[in-house]
């Protein structure tokens, strides 16, 4: 993604961390209904809990605000069931082609699996670009420097060069008067 939308997603995160900003209410709304939903599965009333959840993705996309990954994992993407493990959903662990986690809801069978990187992040836990750029740069080779240095160098008197009037010999003599 470009950087200015990576910082605007940023920006809306923290909004959304203070509870704060034009759709804040609405944020509440679809977390309450989130819980509810997921309550509602403990307390075996599944079809009350797909209620909630499919009301809580019509807010969303109807005030087209961007739900966090971790609560997109929560739903099934087909029933809109909440998954809880145990209950409405069955995990496995899986280790052929790729380490991965399976997840499959228990009332549509749908299935999910959920590759088990190292350096995986969700983008709501990536650094923000100005943080990356604080971090420092791993040390250059001295060689390598000098051959930076040099080409600049070399750029720098090129483009001055360039840019530079052609200068006129001086016609006047020492003492200002014309020869």
């Amino acid at each position: 993604p470009q950087p200015s939308l990576m910082r605007k997603q940023q920006q809306q995160q923290q909004i959304l961390k203070q509870g704060q900003g034009p759709n804040a209410d609405v944020f509440h709304r679809m977390n309450y209904l989130a819980q509810a939903a997921t309550l509602c599965v403990e307390k075996d009333t599944p079809r009350l809990a797909q209620f909630y959840a499919l009301t809580m993705k019509n807010l969303s996309k109807r005030l087209v605000l961007r739900v966090d990954p971790e609560l997109k994992r929560a739903f099934c993407s087909k029933c809109s069931l909440p998954l809880v493990h145990g209950k409405s959903s069955r995990v496995r662990i899986n280790s052929k082609r790729e380490t991965h986690t399976t997840v499959t809801c228990l009332g549509c069978g749908h299935g999910r699996r959920y590759l088990a990187r190292k350096d995986h992040s969700l983008w709501t836990q990536r650094a923000a670009p100005a943080e990356q750029a604080k971090k420092p740069q791993p040390q250059q080779q001295p060689q390598k420097q000098q051959q930076k240095q040099q080409q600049k160098q070399k750029r720098q008197k090129t483009e001055d060069a360039g840019s530079r009037p052609q200068q006129e010999p001086d016609v006047t003599g020492k003492d200002g008067g014309s020869v």
